[in-house]
Protein backbone atom coordinates (compact mmCIF):
# COMPACT_ATOMS: atom_id res chain seq x y z
CA UNK A 1 0.00 0.00 0.00
CA UNK A 2 1.33 3.39 -1.19
CA UNK A 3 1.39 6.56 1.63
CA UNK A 4 1.10 9.55 0.98
CA UNK A 5 1.38 13.34 2.70
CA UNK A 6 -1.14 15.80 1.58
CA UNK A 7 -1.53 19.63 2.94
CA UNK A 8 -4.74 20.98 2.90
CA UNK A 9 -5.49 24.62 3.75
CA UNK A 10 -6.92 25.60 6.76
CA UNK A 11 -8.76 29.08 6.99
CA UNK A 12 -8.70 31.07 10.16
CA UNK A 13 -11.00 33.41 11.07
CA UNK A 14 -10.10 35.18 13.94
CA UNK A 15 -8.92 32.38 17.11
CA UNK A 16 -11.66 30.00 15.05
CA UNK A 17 -10.21 27.51 12.61
CA UNK A 18 -12.48 26.45 9.53
CA UNK A 19 -12.49 23.61 7.77
CA UNK A 20 -13.91 20.69 5.92
CA UNK A 21 -12.02 17.97 7.31
CA UNK A 22 -15.24 15.56 7.85
CA UNK A 23 -16.33 16.12 4.16
CA UNK A 24 -12.89 15.86 2.42
CA UNK A 25 -12.02 12.37 3.99
CA UNK A 26 -15.99 11.00 3.46
CA UNK A 27 -14.99 12.43 -0.21
CA UNK A 28 -11.75 9.98 0.18
CA UNK A 29 -13.25 7.09 1.63
CA UNK A 30 -16.09 7.16 -1.31
CA UNK A 31 -13.44 7.37 -4.13
CA UNK A 32 -11.35 4.66 -2.21
CA UNK A 33 -14.73 2.75 -2.68
CA UNK A 34 -15.53 3.27 -6.43
CA UNK A 35 -11.93 2.23 -7.09
CA UNK A 36 -12.61 -0.74 -5.34
CA UNK A 37 -10.01 -0.21 -2.88
CA UNK A 38 -9.84 0.65 0.57
CA UNK A 39 -7.88 3.39 1.95
CA UNK A 40 -7.29 5.45 5.34
CA UNK A 41 -6.81 9.04 6.06
CA UNK A 42 -5.22 10.44 9.42
CA UNK A 43 -5.81 13.86 10.49
CA UNK A 44 -2.45 14.35 12.02
CA UNK A 45 -2.67 18.55 12.76
CA UNK A 46 -5.94 20.74 12.54
CA UNK A 47 -3.94 23.27 11.58
CA UNK A 48 -1.14 24.23 8.72
CA UNK A 49 2.31 25.33 10.99
CA UNK A 50 4.83 24.24 9.31
CA UNK A 51 3.46 23.62 5.84
CA UNK A 52 3.14 25.82 3.01
CA UNK A 53 6.26 26.98 2.59
CA UNK A 54 7.54 28.69 -0.77
CA UNK A 55 10.59 26.70 -0.18
CA UNK A 56 9.82 23.43 -0.78
CA UNK A 57 12.51 21.83 1.35
CA UNK A 58 10.92 23.26 4.69
CA UNK A 59 7.82 21.56 4.64
CA UNK A 60 8.67 18.84 6.52
CA UNK A 61 6.64 16.38 9.60
CA UNK A 62 7.05 17.91 12.77
CA UNK A 63 7.98 15.47 15.15
CA UNK A 64 4.76 16.18 16.82
CA UNK A 65 2.90 15.56 13.65
CA UNK A 66 5.01 11.89 13.17
CA UNK A 67 4.64 11.32 17.13
CA UNK A 68 0.40 11.71 16.41
CA UNK A 69 0.53 9.20 13.91
CA UNK A 70 2.45 6.38 15.24
CA UNK A 71 -0.08 7.07 18.58
CA UNK A 72 -3.15 6.90 15.97
CA UNK A 73 -2.10 5.82 12.45
CA UNK A 74 -5.29 5.44 11.21
CA UNK A 75 -7.32 7.82 13.28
Amino acid sequence: MARFILDVETIYKGKQIENNFKKFMERVGDLSEDLGSIASISLIEKHNTGQFHNRTHLNKLTKKQIRIFNDKPHG
